[in-house]
């Protein structure tokens, strides 16, 4: 417990601390100082206080390239960085070491987060905002945000500090009891259940596109109420919460809003910024850049690819054959040995660069010695692959050009197999006619 509130008074004093140009000492944030030209009560148009809740979605979570350029599945089965030395590899090597640095950020970068969302939602009553739904539709937006990163506090490490309103300061004396798991998964789903009234509609403008709407506080109410039902937490294997996961997973799916998408170069690019792809619920939303490109291309190629993250052939074989629907290693499955990337799911070729595709007009070249797999220098595929996936479609191009690159914290996909793992807990497989559970 000690260990604990110590980390947390760190953390506090982290979020709370800037930089100054004075030579004394700030005794006060900067962020304290300027609160009433945030929060300005003459501002009816509220835009510095848009700007403040839109700086708290920064604190979301990242999906790729948050270990040096390294994705969460280098340090996995299905893949490997092509840098011996990033962070991904001390992951294999002294995975204890590496979890509490990776922990120690996180903590810090969620409990900012909840700090950042009790400021706006202590403060934004003095903005008068026009016009008057928008008020609670952004302290909506604010509860969904400090709701998510309680999650993802409590995914972690179970129940934890809950601060609820309190705005603690430098000098504040910080005891707070860890909360059990059960009143974190309470609290969280309460908020929830609050944002959910005064929140955006499943159906947005593209002006409002990466704010949050109810299908994006549906599907962050479905992760947790299925991870609340799961064996980690439901010790007494109650059948209540894996009811509550079923029909929280289901209000998404009745909504009949989203769909599967269609193209999955589309898809895995993120290209959302208008509201097009029906499959993303909500996604975290990222400047228009070249940076996953640059970062995780082919070697070989002019744009300067650093091939960061390489696939392993684990992943490569876990791809369906696209004809039959089976594994590659099972009787009847059409796979061909002598043309193994032929008549796969659709996702392996939007995912996975292997020797012969197309980038940049001319075929990319994993094997020994070629363009991409050049002999005697490191700068190359540890697997014979490289990652596709999230990158522009740039197969016939000539140059690089920017691209949008949001992160996709919900899909559609996902849900659908929440509700699946829910309805199978409770009812068994092939004990329901629901088009999500298969036989």
């Amino acid at each position: 417990m000690k260990a604990i509130i110590h980390t947390l008074s760190i953390v506090v004093l982290m979020a709370l601390a800037t930089t100054s140009c004075k030579k004394e000492v700030e005794k006060v944030p900067f962020e304290r100082n300027d609160l009433d030209n945030i929060f300005d009560v003459r501002d009816s148009n509220a835009d510095q206080a848009k700007k403040y809740l839109y700086g708290i979605y920064t604190n979301l979570p990242d999906i790729y390239g948050r270990f040096d350029g390294g994705f969460l599945e280098s340090a996995t089965d299905d893949g490997v960085s092509i840098n011996f030395d990033n962070a991904t590899s001390s992951f294999r090597q002294n995975w204890v070491s590496s979890r509490n640095v990776f922990e120690e950020t996180l903590w810090a970068q969620n409990y900012e987060g909840i700090r950042r969302a009790n400021v706006f939602l202590a403060n934004i009553d003095r903005v008068p905002v026009r016009p008057a739904v928008l008020k609670p539709q952004m302290k909506a937006e604010a509860r969904f945000l400090r709701a998510y990163f309680y999650f993802e506090l409590l995914k972690r490490w179970g129940g934890v500090p809950v601060v609820n309103d309190a705005i603690y300061e430098f000098d504040s004396k910080i005891d707070i009891p860890r909360k059990t798991a059960t009143e974190t998964f309470d609290y969280i789903i309460g908020e929830l259940n609050a944002a959910m009234v005064d929140a955006l509609p499943l159906a947005q403008a593209d002006v409002t596109w990466g704010m949050v709407s109810r299908g994006g506080i549906m599907a962050l109410k479905s992760r947790v109420l299925l991870y609340k039902a799961s064996p980690l937490f439901n010790t007494g294997n109650s059948v209540e919460y894996w009811r509550e996961a079923a029909a929280a997973a289901k209000q998404v799916l009745d909504s009949n809003y989203y769909s599967l998408a269609t193209n999955y170069i589309t898809l895995f690019n993120s290209v959302r910024l208008t509201g097009t792809a029906r499959e993303i619920i909500f996604s975290k939303i990222r400047t228009a850049g070249t940076s996953i490109e640059t970062l995780n291309g082919p070697v070989g190629y002019v744009q300067g690819s650093g091939g960061s993250n390489n696939p392993s052939q684990n992943l490569v074989d876990a791809y369906l054959m696209k004809s039959t629907g089976k594994r590659i290693n099972e009787v009847g499955s059409a796979y061909d040995p002598a043309n193994p990337y032929a008549n796969r799911d659709d996702r392996f070729a939007a995912s996975i660069f292997y020797n012969g595709k197309s980038w940049f007009n001319r075929a990319v070249q994993t094997y020994e010695g070629g363009l991409d797999n050049p002999l005697n220098t490191q700068n190359r595929t540890r697997t014979g692959y490289y990652l596709r996936k999230f990158m522009g479609a740039f197969e016939t191009s000539a140059s690089i050009s920017n691209q949008t690159h949001n992160h996709i914290l919900f899909r559609l996909g996902e849900v659908m197999l929440n509700y699946a793992e829910a309805e199978n807990e409770l009812n068994g497989p092939g004990a329901t006619s629901s088009p999500y559970i298969s036989n």
